[in-house]
């Protein structure tokens, strides 16, 4: 009998030890940052966060962007918001720059296919100037001919000079093949044919599709007493009038082959490539075994470079990038020719292994904190947390969103990366896209897959 009771004690002290062991590896919970909603009349929202800094970041996100580019005329949307950066109605280019520089502020603006984002930093004490700047070209930017053929001009420019790598062109390459039908087949910038196509009336009714006061939020940090700030937002964003938002409609892209390879012929003495497939939107099921994959992957690429050659390290990262339409799961690596399918072997053989069930354990968790810190550290910048408070908002992923990201990344177990990479692998066409020489690089690529060729065209 005492036999039996030390094998039951023995066997609950091994449960409670395992039971231990798996709580010490769940994920520390994320606690949602102190912020304040203010709401305009006009619908436009306002997040202030507490900050008794000098200098304070702000972010005004408008959710719309790139996305809504008429056919035909990519980049209408960039060469808008970079149009309202050149003055308003009431100050010239030079003249903001020149009060931004008097305050000692910085303004700039980022367009992204889901939204544009103008964003900066300003003494606390210039804040609200800075502020009342940004709302004159936002409410009532300037448009002029003259003004117009010089962005244009600017703009093609900076599109020939990033095809003269193959960073730009094959990233080109990759989205334009791998969303085809879809808006986000293009960049952000156009191409040269599109750009010449923009007229200023383009502009005037892009301008007043996009730019809603109900379509944009305004993060920022504040002191801890808004009676003054808010009444100020108000007086200086409250002339900006609402109207009716684009719908926003999900284009799928068109259906492709299984598993493409393209291979545009280029004398390179480093190649590059970039595999990659449609993933998921952003939040959706399936994203966060996806972000830990995305982790588990980047601190294997070193290794490899160990393993191919000791001449030279790789250059290369996974990105995972989840936007309102499903996004991209993307590998991307640059070395020399001959040893840069080496990567795309090693790089197969995980996918196989995973698809199995052969997951590193201790591999996996690590990903799985790194996922974690990854978002954590993010927090931590006062500029990255603006936009993570907007990105809930953007996504429509609610502010508890940021509290259920550890809790959704501890449930992904490794039967969940398992069969989330296999599905994804399963029912989505994978890409492949290469820039180097042919003659060293085709024989390789055919002798799993057939290779079209693509011209390099500058």
């Amino acid at each position: 009998m005492q036999l039996i009771f030390r094998l039951l004690f023995y066997c609950c002290a091994g449960i409670s030890l395992l039971a231990n062991v798996r709580a010490a590896e769940d994920l520390d919970g994320i606690p949602i940052p102190e912020f304040h909603t203010h709401s305009l009349l006009n619908g436009m929202d306002v997040y202030v966060l507490p900050s008794a800094q000098p200098r304070v970041p702000f972010v005004l996100m408008v959710k719309n962007g790139a996305a809504f580019d008429p056919v035909g005329k990519w980049g209408l949307t960039y060469l808008t918001t970079r149009m309202m950066l050149e003055g308003s109605e009431t100050h010239t280019g030079a003249e903001l720059r020149e009060d931004l520089q008097k305050w000692g502020a910085e303004l700039d603006a980022r367009v992204e296919m889901d939204a544009i984002f103008f964003y900066g930093t300003a003494p606390q004490a210039q804040l609200l100037n800075t502020l009342d700047l940004l709302a004159k070209i936002v409410i009532r930017p300037r448009f002029q001919q003259q003004i117009l053929d010089t962005l244009k001009s600017r703009v093609r420019e900076e599109i020939i000079e990033e095809s003269r790598y193959p960073e730009g062109t094959t990233q080109d390459l990759f989205f334009s093949q791998l969303f085809k039908g879809n808006p986000y087949e293009h960049s952000v910038k156009g191409t040269e044919a599109t750009l010449a196509a923009i007229t200023l009336d383009d502009l005037l009714i892009q301008y007043r599709k996009l730019f809603l006061p109900n379509q944009s939020r305004l993060a920022l940090y504040g002191s801890r007493d808004n009676a003054e700030l808010i009444p100020e937002l108000r007086r200086r964003w409250g002339a900006w009038v609402r109207a009716e938002p684009l719908p926003f409609t999900f284009r799928p892209p068109e259906t492709s082959q299984p598993h493409r390879v393209i291979l545009i012929d280029r004398p390179l003495e480093q190649s590059l490539l970039r595999w990659g497939m449609r993933s998921v939107t952003h939040g959706a099921q399936g994203y966060y075994a996806l972000k830990i994959f995305e982790h588990y992957l980047r601190p294997l690429l070193p290794s490899w470079a160990m393993e191919v050659t000791t001449r030279e390290q790789i250059a290369g990262w996974a990105r995972l990038d989840s936007r309102k339409m499903p996004g991209f799961f993307q590998l991307s690596i640059k070395a020399a020719p001959e040893q840069l399918l080496a990567y795309l072997v090693k790089y197969q053989a995980l996918l196989a292994d995973i698809q199995a069930g052969r997951i590193d354990l201790q591999r996996f968790m690590e990903a799985r904190r790194s996922a974690h810190e990854e978002y954590t550290e993010s927090l931590k910048d006062p500029t990255s947390k603006l936009y993570r408070i907007l990105e809930t908002d953007l996504y429509d992923l609610g502010v508890s969103h940021i509290a259920n990201y550890a809790f959704r990344l501890n449930r992904v177990s490794p039967e969940t990366l398992q069969a989330t990479l296999k599905q994804s692998l399963e029912t989505g066409a994978t890409l492949l896209v290469v820039a180097g020489p042919v003659e060293v690089i085709q024989p390789e690529l055919e002798k799993s897959a057939a290779v079209e060729i693509h011209p390099y065209l500058h």
